[in-house]
């Protein structure tokens, strides 16, 4: 089959990257407010959409975020945060 999977390509391009971005998306609000259950689907959500419009950016102009730069922000994310909680 002649199928375009280009949001699957996306994804599957810089997995890591988008794994951190979720995460942070995710924690920070979480600890920071005090989230219903119907708060953190709509939080989900948002990371989910926030993701793939991310993701389908990078693909669309062929760029990338190398493991080793997105694990330099995610080491520098999270001592900036054990430090602020």
């Amino acid at each position: 089959m002649n199928w375009n999977l280009g949001y699957l390509l996306a994804f599957g391009r810089q997995p890591f990257f988008t794994y951190f971005m979720a995460e942070v998306l995710y924690q920070i609000p979480k600890e920071l407010l005090d989230l219903t259950l119907t708060g953190r689907w709509i939080l989900t959500g948002v990371i989910i959409i926030v993701t793939s419009v991310v993701n389908m950016i990078f693909y669309k102009k062929k760029k990338y975020v190398p493991t080793e730069i997105a694990v330099i922000y995610f080491i520098i994310i999270g001592i900036l945060f054990s430090f602020a909680v």
